[in-house]
């Protein structure tokens, strides 16, 4: 069954990925999990697409954001994969691998606000924060995740504009 909801986000680098732990949790999350994901990432012409395994479950991902320093609004459809093999080769072919990001995420949780300490093959160390909710509520989000963004003590700084996949699209361009 697909899920749809909206995320107001930010992406940081972090420099101290265990001073960001220890300020999530004097904030209430809670540790939800340690995930290694491989993220797929396929050329479309609106959104991003990509597939995210995560051991044994896979999710096929399409989403909506603004690359802006500021709170992103993501417009996120998720749908489950049973046959990733199959449906892998298949967006291969028809629409080509744009990147993959393989990465290491620390999950932490309170209320509807996710942080993700990230640890991402070939660019370092990042933190992640999404409010999580439905559009109509989309300032709250953005409060939400400016606030846990305050917490962690992020510095505009430290915020990136666009996604992994992109970082890595950069990396990969100036070393060609």
């Amino acid at each position: 069954m697909s899920r749809a909801h909206v995320n107001a986000e930010f992406k940081a680098r972090c420099s101290d990925p265990r001073e960001a732990i220890r300020r999530v949790r004097a904030a209430g999350a809670r540790w939800l999990s340690r995930e290694h994901q491989v993220d797929t990432y396929y050329r479309v012409a609106e959104g991003r697409l990509k597939i995210r395994e995560v051991g044994t479950r896979a999710v096929l991902v399409w989403y909506f954001r603004g690359d802006t320093l500021r709170s992103k609004r993501s417009d996120v459809l998720l749908l489950p994969v049973s046959d990733p093999i199959s449906v892998k080769r298949t967006l291969s072919r028809d629409l080509g691998v744009k990147v993959v990001v393989d990465k290491v995420r620390r999950v932490y949780l309170r209320e509807n606000v996710r942080v993700h300490i990230d640890e991402v093959v070939g660019l370092g160390q990042f933190v992640e924060i999404e409010a999580v909710g439905q559009a109509k509520n989309f300032r709250l989000l953005q409060k939400q995740a400016q606030e846990m963004a305050r917490v962690l003590g992020l510095h505009s700084s430290d915020l990136i504009r666009g996604s992994y996949s992109d970082l890595l699209l950069a990396k990969r361009s100036r070393s060609a």
